[in-house]
């Protein structure tokens, strides 16, 4: 599984395209057919997977997955606000901490996108066993749920790109 990031304001398809084509090169698929991103309600996929594809936006930071299964992504920088108010309103459960907070949400959001749920149902949704957080960078929080056990590659498109 490939995460790609980027700090830098990005076209979203080609960014996604670009995440596609480090993951073919980077699991010797080189030479099969390319890859083509269409969106069905906002949502991108790739036409020819593998791989699936999953995109997330949060203040600065855009991030891209591409995996052998289908998978969903979420990043969102942490705020303050009323946590118990937000949980109660939303959850099945309520949740005073922070970082607690923003795991389910972010748990929430990228098993909605994979499964291509209303994110409502997800949010009300006990079962995260597939899901994971991954540190990230300070005061985000990154999600990712997926049933593909590969090891995961993190590829930094800013850094990639100066060099």
């Amino acid at each position: 599984m490939l995460i790609v990031f980027s700090k830098n304001k990005q076209d979203s398809d080609l960014f996604i395209l670009k995440t596609i084509e480090k993951y073919l090169v980077s699991e010797g698929c080189v030479g099969i057919n390319a890859p083509q991103v269409n969106r069905i309600k906002g949502k991108p996929f790739n036409t020819n997977p593998p791989p699936y594809i999953s995109l997330s936006h949060s203040s600065e930071y855009i991030v891209c997955t591409a995996a052998c299964l289908p998978v969903g992504v979420d990043v969102q920088i942490m705020k303050d606000m009323n946590f118990e108010k937000f949980s109660k309103r939303y959850y099945n459960r309520i949740v005073i901490d922070k970082f607690d907070f923003y795991k389910y949400w972010t748990f929430a959001e990228a098993k909605a996108k994979r499964n291509g749920n209303p994110l409502v149902e997800e949010l009300k949704n006990a079962d995260f066993s597939d899901c994971k957080t991954i540190d990230f960078i300070e005061n985000y929080t990154l999600a990712v749920c997926t049933n593909d056990k590969s090891p995961i590659t993190f590829w930094d498109l800013d850094n990639a790109l100066a060099e």
